[in-house]
């Protein structure tokens, strides 16, 4: 359940509701609210827009911070797709897997396109701004390593750097752990009746 305390003022949701605010408006179109619009509220673009904390006045640093804050969306997004798309395969609902496995690729095309937002800049142009940018590296995109270990790419190591972060490393340790979309594939096939290697099942 949404318990966002936002919510209430993205009504009206019902048709009663909406029907008795077209009649308190006469039939026009809500131009006022009280507090936040209800988009705003829903969406959080306001927030969105304020997270771009730049190091530096370079102009071309707010293209390469807000890209990557893009490119993370587009990471959270595919995870919660492939989940979605184990959970099915796990039940065998094989062809209800399809619908989440296309929204993949097409928000793998996303992520691609948000890369060439950036094809304007040289390396001389990035290096206006790296040296602010320290040890910060997109190698530390934890949102990326959930995204590698549900595809199957599992590499232990990888999540050291978030060893004293409990509220990141768990969640990364629990994919890590857990079948991949490729084990759950082969699983079902086996459910299915394939003859398959065992140490594909024993992974």
């Amino acid at each position: 359940m949404n318990t966002d305390l936002q919510t209430p003022t993205i009504r009206p949701t019902t048709a009663a509701e909406r029907e008795a605010r077209a009649v308190a408006n006469a039939g026009e179109p809500t131009v006022e609210f009280r507090d936040r619009v209800p988009y705003d509220a829903y969406v959080h673009a306001s927030t969105l827009h304020s997270l771009q904390q730049r190091l530096t006045d370079d102009p071309g640093e707010m293209s390469f911070l807000m890209i990557s804050q893009i490119m993370e969306l587009y990471f959270g997004l595919t995870c919660f797709e492939l989940r979605e798309a184990k959970r099915l395969m796990r039940a065998d609902a094989v062809w209800e897997a399809l619908a989440p496995l296309r929204r993949v690729a097409l928000h793998l095309e996303g992520l691609n396109a948000a890369w060439r937002g950036l094809r304007w800049m040289t390396p001389a142009e990035f290096n206006q701004f790296r040296d602010q940018l320290g040890e910060g590296s997109g190698f530390q995109s934890a949102m990326y390593r959930h995204l590698e270990f549900l595809l199957g790419l599992k590499t232990p190591s990888m999540i050291r750097p978030f060893r004293r972060l409990p509220e990141i490393y768990e969640p990364l340790l629990a994919d890590l752990q857990s079948p991949s979309l490729w084990d759950e594939v082969i699983a079902l096939l086996a459910r299915r009746g394939y003859p398959l290697p065992a140490e594909l099942l024993d992974r």
